[in-house]
């Protein structure tokens, strides 16, 4: 409840990231601190009705500690000194109050079972030292009253037994108090620990899972594409050839989007995904989505629909490429858990404005449905609502992961109802503006003619995998490249001090010296000798944002992420080496 809620937060200095045992020592230290400023307030009252000024100018002054320890313990966390000092406190106290009311005798003698039960309270073990000075004290004062030291009792004799009765009750619920939290901290601290040993059971357990699915979704195009190259080597037949690569290129497709889906995730959880409005058509969006589906749809059998309600803008404004990636996700899944019956991908306008507008996306199909247990857990992360749903319908379970956390960075959430054996309907809700109309013209070029030998580009591939390497030069030299090569950033050094190159692809990690102290050391060359800056392009498996920040911190002019296609490697030339109409 609130209450329990506020005193918690209290008692623990507002510490949630503290371990289990550091918050129980928290606990019992505010609780000792508390506990002795109460007691010492009630007894300040009592001496005042009793006209002990002494003793109430020494316990207001105790108390005053008690409660500046309080105060040091939550601007520290200081745990171990506040304690042994709230120790010192409480003997001071005990000691105090002992030598003001007749001495070791009496009721006196519980006040010494204090020390000893608040010291290890708050210390631990290390606070059963404190039982040496409280012996100490009751030696010392027992030996001065056996003298004939006369210990002043500041109580009139009347009221002397209150005094009595008050200390033997004060001092005995005082031990109570602290034995009790002492014992209630340890039972919390247990179900805490247990509580966090379960958490970690279920995380493992969990992320063993989703080692597994993904272990089986990245073996599966591996072993396809290996098979595929066995069979292309003894193929000689080139038609079969042509077939056999195409199956190979799905199963390298098929590979990429689970890793893409697991960097995905990754810059999700560390914050580095940028919502990027754009002005685009929201129906050419749609109808790409449906399109990138289609051709699955009809080999099962399925009817695609698309519905869009009239009156919608022709043109917002709002990051297309996630929404994209959202939608194709949820259409690619009702395909994929469908059989038989339709797929409707649906837009309608749920709060039309002037400038803004919510629209709202569903897609609905008629598959397998999901009863209420899988709902609750269709949208973690490394979990799908049928653990065993990657044998029969593939996929890592990231997919609704990512979506979901992409729509929340768009302002929405995506939410889903299902019916077990009839289907399930995904929806989401997000404001946009409306974009200003603008016709999209087409852009036509002309086709090219082959450059001649003598002003094709001459490209440097700096890789250190052979099978890379080999790949990266069939590629420049089918769009027209004179290519070198070189498996080292050390070997690239020595061929750019006698060769000019266009352009320079240099891999990252790579032994003897890595690609980005390679880059370095040409910038630095370039501005000592005043030489012309050679466009250098990373080559790196790396997709993180943070390592394309390291890559143009190290003099790179672009970054070209593994695996590329041909396209990919022809859009770099053509960027980046075309000062002279070379490609």
């Amino acid at each position: 409840m609130p209450g329990s809620s506020w005193l918690e937060n209290f008692l623990t200095c507002g510490r949630e990231e503290l371990d289990i045992e550091s918050r129980r020592r928290l606990r019992l230290i505010n609780w000792a601190g508390l506990s002795m400023f109460s007691v010492l307030g009630a007894w300040v009252v009592g001496q005042v009705i009793f006209s002990a000024w002494a003793l109430v100018a020494w316990q207001i002054s105790f108390a005053l500690s008690a409660l500046l320890l309080l105060i040091i313990l939550r601007l520290t966390l200081a745990t171990e000194i506040v304690a042994h000092l709230m120790s010192l406190v409480l003997l001071l106290v005990v000691t105090n109050s002992a030598y003001y009311s007749g001495g070791p005798t009496g009721a006196n003698t519980s006040l010494f079972l204090l020390i000893p039960v608040g010291a290890v309270s708050v210390a631990g073990r290390r606070g059963l030292w404190w039982t040496l000075p409280a012996l100490a004290a009751v030696i010392t004062m027992e030996w001065a009253r056996k003298t004939d030291y006369v210990f002043p009792y500041l109580v009139a004799d009347e009221e002397q037994w209150l005094d009595a009765l008050l200390t033997w009750i004060t001092s005995m619920g005082v031990i109570s108090f602290l034995i009790f939290q002492f014992e209630r901290s340890r039972d919390k601290a247990a179900r805490e620990s247990t509580a966090a040993r379960e958490i970690a059971e279920e995380a493992s357990r969990v992320k063993s899972q989703f080692v597994a699915n993904i272990s089986h979704e990245i073996r599966t195009p591996l072993h396809g594409i290996l098979g595929v190259l066995d069979l292309v080597e003894n193929e000689p037949d080139p038609s079969a050839r042509k077939k056999l690569t195409a199956v190979a290129r799905e199963a390298g497709k098929l590979l990429i989007d689970v890793i893409n889906d697991v960097l995905d995730l990754s810059r999700i959880e560390a914050d580095k995904i940028e919502i990027k409005p754009v002005d685009f058509m929201i129906a050419r969006t749609l109808d790409q989505v449906v399109f990138l589906v289609s051709e699955p749809a009809r080999q099962k059998g399925l009817v695609l629909k698309q519905e869009i309600d009239l009156g919608l803008p022709e043109r917002i404004r709002g990051d297309s490429v996630h929404l994209r990636q959202v939608l194709l996700n949820l259409m690619s899944n009702a395909v994929n858990y469908t059989e038989k019956g339709r797929v409707t991908l649906r837009l309608s306008c749920s709060q039309p404005g002037p400038e803004k507008v919510r629209l709202r996306f569903e897609v609905e199909d008629s598959g397998i449905g999901m009863d209420a247990d899988q709902i609750d857990r269709v949208f973690e992360p490394f979990v799908q609502a049928d653990g065993t749903s990657t044998r029969s319908h593939g996929g890592a379970g990231l997919g609704l992961a990512i979506s979901r956390k992409l729509v929340w960075l768009m302002g929405g959430e995506l939410l889903v109802s299902s019916v077990p054996g009839q289907g399930s309907t995904f929806w989401f809700e997000i404001d946009v503006d409306q974009a200003a109309s603008k016709p999209e013209c087409p852009v036509h070029r002309a086709p090219q003619e082959p450059a001649p030998e003598e002003s094709r580009p001459v490209v440097l591939v700096v890789e250190d995998n052979a099978i890379n390497r080999r790949l990266a030069v069939v590629m420049l030299e089918k769009i027209g490249c004179l290519v070198s090569v070189a498996d080292d950033g050390q070997t690239a050094l020595s061929q750019i001090e006698c060769q000019e190159f266009d352009l320079v692809l240099m891999d990252c990690q790579m032994p003897v010296m890595d690609g980005l102290e390679a880059t370095r050391r040409i910038r630095a060359g370039e501005q000592s000798a005043g030489g012309a800056h050679i466009p250098i392009v990373a080559l790196t498996a790396h997709a993180m944002e943070n390592e394309r920040q390291i890559c143009f911190e190290a003099g790179m002019d672009d970054y070209l992420s593994k695996p590329f296609t041909k396209l990919d490697i022809e859009r770099i030339v053509r960027k980046w080496a075309r000062a002279d109409g070379k490609i």
